[in-house]
């Protein structure tokens, strides 16, 4: 089962609840509604990516940028064995 970390929606801009659900919908989204992945990947992915967005404007995030950052994580993932 999914978590639902943010009732009140999505959000950005710093590392809460509002920013873990986002991270989670992005990366389901990109892994085509791979659960575990998604799952394994989105805190990483929300500190990386998510809580440094500005709050205050929107912004766009294309599949390549996705899947650098999830290179990235997996990449320090490995060097921490």
């Amino acid at each position: 089962m999914l978590p639902n970390h943010s009732p009140t929606g999505f959000c950005w801009g710093y590392g809460g609840s509002g920013p873990a659900q986002l991270a989670l919908a992005i990366l389901l989204e990109h892994f085509h509604g791979d659960q575990e992945r998604a799952l394994a990947l989105y805190q990483d992915f929300k500190w990386k990516v998510i809580a440094g967005l500005p709050q205050d404007q929107d912004f766009v995030l294309t599949d390549e940028q996705v899947e650098s950052v999830i290179s990235e994580i997996d990449i320090e993932r490995m060097k921490r064995g």
